[in-house]
């Protein structure tokens, strides 16, 4: 089908505008989260290899969700190497409620320690 870009959500809406039939359209995570639409999310853990090598960073995924709010395919858009699988593992893991269904998702990812 066409590509549908879906307009930035208005500062005083309540809830992201997604424009119908927008599948490919991207989510902010934040309009989720504001919306009430984060039904549970799990927690990257650093690993081992990046907190010895002092690697930190920011890996950014998006997240293809399903008609019941699962994750059903992930995808780093912005890498950090060591950080990439343990980003995905975590937004793999991640339930979401309308109006994320069948819509994709942008997950910043913010490893520190």
């Amino acid at each position: 089908g066409p590509h549908v870009a879906a307009a930035a959500p208005a500062p005083a809406s309540p809830a992201p505008r997604v424009a119908a039939g927008a599948d490919t359209a991207v989510i902010e995570l934040a309009a989720l989260e504001r919306a009430g639409a984060v039904l549970g999310r799990g927690e990257a853990r650093i690993p081992k290899a990046a907190r010895e090598a002092g690697v930190m960073g920011r890996v950014i995924v998006i997240a293809h969700v399903d008609s019941s709010g699962a994750v059903r395919t992930a995808e780093v858009v912005r890498s950090v190497t060591l950080l990439d699988r343990a980003a995905l593992e975590a937004a793999r893991s991640w339930r979401f409620g309308p109006p994320a269904y069948g819509r994709r998702v942008r997950i910043p990812v913010v490893f520190t320690y």
